[in-house]
């Protein structure tokens, strides 16, 4: 039977899911450390103050190789569904993402617009079976799509 004296816990300090929301708030919450200006001006929505609301929302963590990682860069981290993010029109902005995901939503990956998608670089050398370092240089050298493609193409 719980102490009514302490509130009960959750019980899920020990697991990954925790880890990674206790690292959401340890980024966006710190004003120092080397990562520090790449989070200063990202917020979490008060709907997550709490893990019970986040592990709600995102549920657990599909695997150790997965982090969380916001869908878009410019924006904080929220739940969509809380009273603040209701009223800034907010919507989820979180998802759980491999390495090669949170790879090519960097803000700094070059786009590509080809057949009227936008894609990363790297995902369209990979969907267009050709290799992406060369690929990549191709486009650097000014070459459309289709001639890197045509000159890297078997």
């Amino acid at each position: 039977m719980p102490n009514p004296t302490y509130p009960t816990t959750h019980g899920q300090s020990k697991t990954p899911t925790y880890g990674r929301w206790k690292g959401m708030r340890q980024r966006a919450l710190a004003l120092k450390g080397k990562n520090a200006k790449w989070y200063k001006n990202i917020s979490i929505c008060a709907g997550w103050d709490n893990f019970e609301n986040f592990l709600q929302d995102m549920g657990q963590l599909p695997s150790p190789q997965h982090q969380l990682d916001r869908i878009d860069n410019s924006g904080g981290y929220w739940c969509g569904r809380c009273i603040e993010c209701l009223n800034l029109n907010h919507s989820l902005n979180c998802r759980w993402a491999t390495s090669k995901q949170q790879n090519r939503n960097r803000s700094n990956n070059r786009i590509i617009t080809y057949q009227g998608i936008s894609l990363p670089a790297a995902e369209w050398a990979e969907r267009l079976n050709v290799p992406y370092k060369q690929f990549h240089r191709h486009l650097q050298h000014g070459l459309s799509v289709e001639q890197a493609v045509a000159t890297l193409s078997p």
